[in-house]
């Protein structure tokens, strides 16, 4: 009976000792997860997560803003064109309503001069209007084939003791003539200025009404256009001498000797769309004055557009940053929303490895992770509830055992009792 109680006794200790053995196998090492076969420590999923996404749109941002920065250089480069051409179309109409007026000046006034047919009248009408025009600051003069000069405003003296208009080009061109005769543009130091001659025959064949038109007035016009625009305007003579100029370092030269290569593709009407023109690049357009054998440059900096890049590139990095500073928040509010359930279905699981089955998650969802949540408060219910049938069951069987031994030794007691009788 001793034997057979030891034996039972030893078998519960046994199994409390692999119950007990099993529960440590299940205890979890913190900070190491198995991935393989291998031990490796835990990651934040969330802030993967995070990285991920906001890796991603500032990419697909970086590359946007950097398709829409070529693209609207290009645009910016094809509006500076237009612009340049709207600039040349205003420049040309400024140029050909300044020659069309004072030229329709000297018409009414040869019409006028031809009613006069003695010298007398035509010096008085002549030095009448002498003040009369802001682009004529030294009145009109008249010259004879004799080789008299009538010149109001200006001194015979001052124009040299040989001088004779009849052998002047402003005389000899037109005299006998129909139409204008313009000179090309001469620079007068004293003004600081420069004009050219414009002359018309007199109706008798014999006379050529002149005049100096100063370019003053419609250099001040074309250069405010200029400012107004944001661009140079160079005007050009017939033999690339600089009359109108944006460049104050440029005035009286020739353009021949600032630039050989765009006056050289000029002369040969083959231009490119932009020059490197003292160590900066610009766009260039040319315009051709036919009526006086000028040439208009308009310039425009590629650093202009440059600029306008550059601000436009400011802009959008400030709305990057700003959408990336509301988007790093929304990640955050959407990663917190999906990695805490799991960090709490994680925890309980954690618990349920130690023996823990009483811990029960909270389900505040009814998504997917709700769902989930879920399923794992009902598995570990059946966890605990199999447990507890296998409790129940280890009860009945240990009772049964115990009910086993008892009717042992009562049937070992009969047995020796009876033996004792016999021998009796």
């Amino acid at each position: 009976m001793d034997i057979q109680k030891g034996s039972a006794d030893n078998m519960e200790t046994k199994n409390m000792k692999q119950i007990g053995s099993q529960t440590q196998k299940n205890t979890r090492v913190p900070n190491r997860i198995l991935v393989n076969g291998k031990e490796k420590k835990p990651r934040k999923m969330g802030i993967q997560i995070a990285l991920l996404i906001i890796g991603v749109v500032v990419a697909i941002m970086l590359v946007t803003n950097g398709l829409n920065l070529f693209i609207s250089y290009g645009k910016l480069r094809d509006s500076s064109m237009k612009q340049i051409e709207i600039i040349a179309d205003q420049t040309q109409g400024e140029i050909g309503n300044w020659l069309k007026m004072n030229t329709y000046v000297m018409e009414s006034c040869l019409d006028y001069v031809n009613t006069k047919t003695s010298q007398a009248g035509r010096i008085a009408y002549l030095t009448g209007i002498k003040d009369s025009f802001s682009a004529i600051p030294k009145g009109m003069y008249m010259g004879l084939s004799g080789g008299m000069l009538l010149y109001p405003g200006v001194e015979r003296s001052s124009l040299g003791v040989n001088y004779n208009p009849a052998e002047q080009d402003w005389f000899t061109q037109i005299v006998g003539k129909e139409g204008i005769w313009c000179s090309r543009a001469t620079y007068d130091t004293v003004r600081d200025s420069y004009y050219i001659t414009v002359s018309m025959s007199v109706d008798t064949g014999d006379a050529v009404l002149a005049a100096d038109l100063y370019l003053t007035e419609i250099e001040e016009k074309l250069l405010e256009l200029a400012t107004e625009d944001q661009a140079e305007i160079f005007l050009l003579g017939k033999t690339g001498e600089l009359i109108i100029s944006s460049r104050e370092e440029w005035r009286r030269q020739n353009f021949s000797q600032i630039d050989a290569t765009l006056y050289q593709d000029m002369q040969n009407k083959n231009m490119k769309e932009s020059y490197p023109i003292d160590g900066e690049d610009q766009i260039v357009a040319v315009a051709d004055l036919d009526q006086l054998g000028w040439k208009l440059i308009i310039m425009v900096p590629t650093a202009a557009i440059l600029s306008d890049c550059y601000s436009m590139a400011v802009s959008a990095g400030v709305g990057m940053v700003v959408s990336v500073l509301i988007l790093i928040i929304l990640v955050a509010l959407v990663v917190h929303a999906i990695v805490t359930p799991i960090h709490m279905v994680n925890d309980c699981m954690g618990k349920v490895a130690e023996g823990d089955l009483t811990h029960v998650l909270k389900v505040t969802s009814a998504t997917e992770i709700g769902s989930m949540m879920t399923a794992v408060n009902e598995s570990v219910g059946s966890v605990e509830g199999v447990i507890k049938n296998m409790k129940g069951a280890i009860q009945t069987l240990t009772e049964e055992v115990t009910d086993g031994k008892e009717a042992t030794e009562t049937l070992e007691e009969r047995s020796h009792s009876i033996a004792q009788s016999a021998e009796g």
